[in-house]
């Protein structure tokens, strides 16, 4: 083959993904004029610290550069184009049917990533979400449960008990009572017991964190161990790791649930935190200067549903710059 694809260097074995998501980091900075000359640097002592870095760099070159035309009705014409291309070259050694499961392995990553489709073990669940979709579940003892983006959950109801299970994502739960079976939101990290009616539950991102914050009522959250518990009321936030459930900090109950109508309500807050919260609904890679936004924050209230029209207003009224290489791939830094 002439090029390797993402995931694979030109002996077929398989690129470690911080590889390849530290290649695409790169190739995001690259693209922008205004780069640092010690930044540019730094990526040369990158590129040459080990040849799996090359590997990585070259693999996602060739599939940027593929999808770099790529954009709305035809982005299945040119994944298509670039697999009849990979197919032919491969065939020639493994035969049609070999080739091609060759190549869907190869580019799998790339099109898990751009299509927001959840992984595997998560699309077992009894309910999900993809990448930018919310979704409302009326459950069988009456309560409503809305999904976020990215979310998966499953149900676990018997006549001793009410639990749902937080996969990954966030969830807003109006619980129905049910005085002989209490009803719980279980994660890796703790649990959290409806003494109301509304609440919201999210597994933090990188997991090791689940938050917990009240709309209505109260709500008992305990570490996964049993070891430390609160009773959270109107207006309360707190996490637990699995160890310890933080002091509870008070917050605004109806923005923080205002995603369930498609909405991020902002009073004062960072932008980056903002533009983290866009990137959970961007299908693709969403990279923000973290550093130089740093001190920049903003009040108002945008879309959660269109990214695009959300990046536009906030380019429109704050100093940013919005780079768009391709529909998936997105920079947001500074408009120095």
């Amino acid at each position: 083959m002439s090029t390797p694809t993402a995931g694979r260097n030109p002996s077929g074995a398989a690129i470690p993904d911080h590889l390849l998501e530290e290649a695409a980091e790169w190739r995001v900075q690259l693209d922008d004029p205004a780069l640092p000359t010690e930044t540019r640097e730094a990526f040369r002592h990158w590129l040459q610290h080990h040849p799996a870095h090359e590997q990585a760099w070259q693999a996602i070159n060739a599939t940027w550069d593929a999808l770099a035309g790529v954009g709305g009705p035809g982005a299945g014409q040119a994944l298509e184009h670039t697999f009849e291309e990979e197919q032919r070259d491969i065939r020639r050694w493994l035969g049609r049917s070999a080739g091609v499961l060759l190549l869907l392995l190869a580019l799998a990553p790339l099109i898990w990533l751009v299509s927001g489709i959840p992984s595997p073990g998560h699309l077992l669940a009894d309910h999900h979400t993809t990448v930018g979709e919310t979704r409302t579940v009326e459950l069988s003892d009456g309560s409503r449960l809305i999904l976020n983006t990215a979310t998966a959950v499953d149900i676990r109801f018997d006549e001793q008990r009410r639990q749902i299970l937080l996969r990954r994502g966030e969830i807003h739960l109006t619980a129905a009572q049910d005085d002989q079976r209490p009803l719980e939101v279980v994660t890796d990290e703790g649990r959290a017991r409806a003494l109301g009616t509304r609440f919201g539950v999210r597994r933090m991102d990188g997991g090791g964190a689940t938050r917990v914050t009240v709309q209505h009522s109260r709500v008992r959250v305990c570490a996964v161990d049993g070891s430390h518990c609160r009773e959270l009321h109107r207006g309360q936030q707190s996490e637990t790791d699995g160890h310890r459930v933080t002091a509870p900090v008070s917050v605004d109950p109806d923005a923080s649930a205002a995603w369930t109508t498609g909405r991020l309500v902002l009073d004062d807050a960072p932008v980056t935190e903002v533009l983290a919260e866009l990137g959970r609904h961007h299908r693709g890679l969403f990279r923000v200067d973290h550093a130089a936004l740093r001190d920049v924050r903003m009040s108002g209230v945008i879309p959660l549903h269109d990214t695009d029209q959300a990046l536009q207003a906030l380019e429109s009224t704050l100093p940013l710059r919005v780079q768009r290489f391709t529909p998936w791939v997105i920079h947001v830094s500074h408009a120095r």
